[in-house]
């Protein structure tokens, strides 16, 4: 993943707004591990409780299929 899905130098975060309009999260800044490229699975992401805020870290957690 990368740090942003707008480029970086981006002030009016186009892909954000789009995105976010169509009620899609977005999660940025994501180390993914290599089990995951070849295994199915279900993302599970659990963000912090911050009053007022518009963004969170969370924790991710992948749910194997057996």
């Amino acid at each position: 993943d990368t740090i942003s899905v707008d480029a970086f130098d981006s002030t009016l975060f186009p892909l954000h707004t789009l995105l976010l309009q169509q009620n899609i999260l977005i999660v940025e800044n994501l180390h993914l591990d290599m089990r995951l490229l070849h295994a199915p699975f279900t993302f599970c992401g659990f963000p912090l409780k911050l009053a007022g805020a518009e963004a969170s870290p969370l924790r991710a957690v992948a749910l194997f299929e057996r």
